[in-house]
């Protein structure tokens, strides 16, 4: 499951009515690994997202096989235990972690309190996202040149916008230009998940999420896309980025 649904109070008072929103829930009988269940079912009332299917364990809450399952049918991820045994209250206190486990510590994205415009040097550009994504919070990541990050999500779904001063795109790797009325857009799919990549108002824009390539696009025409730079425009963008690192 979406970790937006780990906090119970965040997601009653604000996801929960999104999730309604967004997507058509069905509930019935299940048995998992010789355990009475319950299946649910989520699916998307827009066909541009994947729909979910959870299997919880009546006795313990346990979600013992989420499945996520795309537009076609095809099963983008799914967990599923192949043995369950109740622990008595209190056993992991005392559980010793194996010894040749090593934990990576991973940057956190931190609130943005205020320093997005100087970061952008300026207010953000107004990403029209697709119908039903509701903001959820602003942060910002990186280290030397950081990247204003704003998070969303339809209830179950998350979706996310990446942004940076900057005219020239830097697409990741395998991406594909795809030209609109405005200019160039890149998009990357990687199983569900799709990327769109751009240049509008100053800004370098992505957006990540599990959401259908013809959405995103469409989300990124309704935003604005510039025209491909001339170069004088990309000697002038690399000439201020040498400045910035002298």
């Amino acid at each position: 499951m979406n970790n937006l649904l780990s906090d119970g109070e965040t997601f009653e008072t604000s996801h929960l009515p999104w999730l309604l929103e967004n997507y058509r829930v069905t509930t019935a009988s299940a048995n998992e690994i010789g355990r009475h269940a319950t299946r649910v079912e989520f699916s998307p009332i827009t066909a541009d997202r994947p729909s979910r299917r959870i299997v919880v364990d009546d006795a313990t809450g346990v979600v013992m096989r989420p499945v996520r399952t795309g537009r076609g049918g095809q099963i983008g991820e799914v967990t599923a235990f192949l043995a369950f045994e109740e622990k008595p209250v209190g056993w992991l206190s005392q559980a010793a972690l194996p010894a040749d486990l090593r934990l990576q510590p991973r940057a956190v994205p931190r609130p943005t309190t205020g320093l997005a415009a100087s970061v952008l040097g300026g207010s953000r550009v107004p990403v029209v996202v697709p119908p039903g994504f509701h903001e959820v919070g602003e942060y910002l990541s990186g280290g030397t040149e950081p990247v204003l990050q704003v998070v969303f999500s339809d209830g179950l779904t998350t979706l996310v916008v990446y942004q940076r001063r900057g005219v020239i795109a830097s697409p990741p790797q395998g991406s594909r230009v795809i030209y609109t009325a405005g200019g160039p857009v890149w998009v990357h799919t990687v199983g569900l998940r799709t990327l769109v990549h751009w240049v509008h108002a100053g800004r370098v824009i992505t957006v990540v999420g599990d959401v259908s390539p013809q959405s995103l696009l469409a989300a990124v025409e309704r935003t604005g896309v510039a025209s491909a730079p001339r170069a004088w425009d990309r000697l002038l963008a690399w000439f201020a980025n040498l400045l910035n690192h002298l």
